[in-house]
């Protein structure tokens, strides 16, 4: 890459500023207008400094974006470069390109899709557009929207298997897998596994499931797989331990899920391949196992020799049995959750009290107002109620409490209630699938080319976390949303000129921050113009 490019200085709409130090800067004139009083006017941006050796002009950033869309005989192309380098930088780092050279013959291309959707979301019909106008350090992929639909139906159920297979042990080690299940939209109508029924997002259209694994420790997406949108999650659950017959390691791997999956079949399951995989889950109170835990052991445990200094909450480990499966079982007592509960439980009450007093007879058939009230049917046109206390104590005796499960035994209390409070860390996962990389409605018309998508939004997902992992070494007054690093990384470019010329535009305080938090210096990136 040439260390300093110089142009013609251009002949119109310019003007001098020639500082204290001597330097003369070179402006470019817009925006002729008359102020109020009728004065000819101008706005100005500075394009460059000029070299008073030998007259010509040394560009800035700005330059290039004002004659862009203009006749500049020197120039050939002006592409951007700083997101597509990194983002090669990534894949390198992560072996991407090793994993899946071996399993795709089109990597490059399924690779400069997965950029495309990081960069630009799920509608895919502009991808050869964005192609063009970066800069390739191999020859550019060729992602016209034809070619796109074939890509996505290539991508076949047993290539994605080898690829999490690779994947997943590369990345596997005493790990914590966050399991969790969210739903996709489609406009499609041939896709066989789309469903009207579990709907979680609320969306008027067809649905399928998405189980997502995520790993605590390196902080990546690790695996997933699509199933049919009217299955509920514990009833797949079954399934996913199935999804795992390539996981070969030394140690079990803990998934951690909510309370959702606990079922006396899912118990049974995770049981009989403990060898491979444990279960740390919330336990739902409504469980007469819960409830008969909570009745044995709830007073005991507000005790000093069970007080978690870290954690500020009471907590021990009970060996129990629920659904008929012996299982750890972590019971914890917060203070202040008990005062959060207790008055949330009173205001709920109070206004199904206040729903009572305006309803009619014939409006009595929903349960809740039973729960916690005594209803008497006088006559067809009228009833009376009072309060259950009974029942209302009865809960009241579980506020503050919460338990968690495990079919592993070497948790401490401790560790067991930080692991699970990192669940938070998959649904951040889902979140950054259906919104930043906007998945949350496909548009997509058949079930091969739904699954290629997903595949290349999974591989965009790893991507797009890698860098968020990276950049938490900035500060959190410099530190860039995603969104805005793409934009900065995208004003990167590299100019060629028609005598074959590559250089850098500037690189402004913020970019030079980025880079340093990517572990990329400037020179490399130059040298990649």
């Amino acid at each position: 890459m040439d260390k300093q490019v110089f142009v013609d200085l251009p002949r119109k709409r310019i003007s001098r500023k020639k500082q204290k130090n001597g330097t003369t800067y070179i402006y470019y004139r817009t925006n002729f207008r008359r102020n109020e009083r009728g004065k000819a006017t101008f706005d100005e941006t500075a394009i460059g400094k000029l070299d008073e050796g030998s007259g010509k002009l040394i560009p800035n950033r700005n330059y290039y974006e004002v004659y862009l869309g203009e006749s500049v005989d020197h120039v050939r192309s002006v592409k951007t470069l700083g997101l597509t380098f990194v983002l090669n930088r990534i894949v390198r780092d992560l072996k991407l390109d090793k994993i899946m050279s071996p399993i795709f013959e089109s990597t490059q291309e399924l690779l400069a899709l997965a950029y495309y959707v990081l960069a630009r979301g799920n509608v895919v019909v502009y991808a050869q557009d964005w192609i063009e106008g970066n800069a390739w350090t191999q020859s550019a992929p060729c992602l016209y929207s034809s070619k796109i639909g074939r890509l996505f139906e290539n991508i076949s159920y047993e290539q994605r298997l080898d690829f999490f297979e690779r994947w997943a042990k590369q990345q596997t080690q005493r790990e914590y897998w966050y399991y969790d299940v969210a739903s996709v939209s489609s406009y499609g109508r041939q896709i066989d596994f789309l469903e009207w029924g579990y709907d979680r997002e609320g969306e008027p259209l067809p649905q399928l499931n998405v189980g997502l694994c995520y790993g605590a420790v390196t902080q990546l997406p690790l695996f997933y797989r699509a199933y049919n949108g009217s299955i509920t999650d514990k009833t797949y659950f079954t399934f996913l331990l199935q999804d795992f017959p390539f996981l070969d390691s030394d140690f079990p791997i803990y998934l951690v899920t909510d309370q959702g999956f606990i079922t006396r079949d899912n118990l049974q399951t995770t049981g009989q391949e403990s060898k491979r995989f444990r279960v740390l889950s919330s336990l739902p109170l409504y469980l007469k196992d819960a409830q008969r835990i909570l009745s044995d052991y709830g007073p005991s445990v507000k005790q000093d020799a069970h007080y978690l200094r870290e954690e500020h909450v009471y907590g021990r480990r009970i060996v129990d049995t629920v659904l008929d499966q012996s299982v750890n079982i972590y019971l914890y007592y917060d203070i202040e959750k008990a005062a959060y509960d207790t008055k949330q439980f009173y205001e709920s009450l109070l206004r199904t009290e206040t729903e009572l007093q305006a309803l009619k007879r014939s409006q009595l058939n929903s349960k809740r107002y039973r729960q916690y009230f005594k209803i008497d049917v006088t006559n067809e046109q009228s009833f009376t109620y009072e309060r259950d206390s009974k029942a209302i104590d009865d809960y009241l005796k579980t506020c503050g409490y919460y338990v968690l499960l495990s079919t592993g035994p070497d948790l401490s209390p401790s560790e067991a209630l930080r692991r699970y409070r990192q669940k938070d860390l998959i649904v951040e996962q889902f979140y950054q699938l259906k919104n930043e990389i906007d998945y949350l409605e496909l548009k997509t018309h058949n079930r091969k080319t739904t699954e290629g998508k997903l595949f290349i939004g999974f591989i965009a997902l790893i991507l797009r976390s890698y860098l968020l992992n990276l950049l938490k070494s900035l500060p959190d007054k410099i530190r860039p949303s995603i969104s805005k690093l793409i934009i900065e990384l995208e004003k990167i470019k590299v100019i060629e000129t028609k005598g074959g010329k590559r250089s850098l535009t500037p690189l402004t305080k913020k970019q030079k921050e980025i880079l340093e938090a990517l572990n990329i210096s400037e020179d490399e990136l130059g040298k990649a113009a």
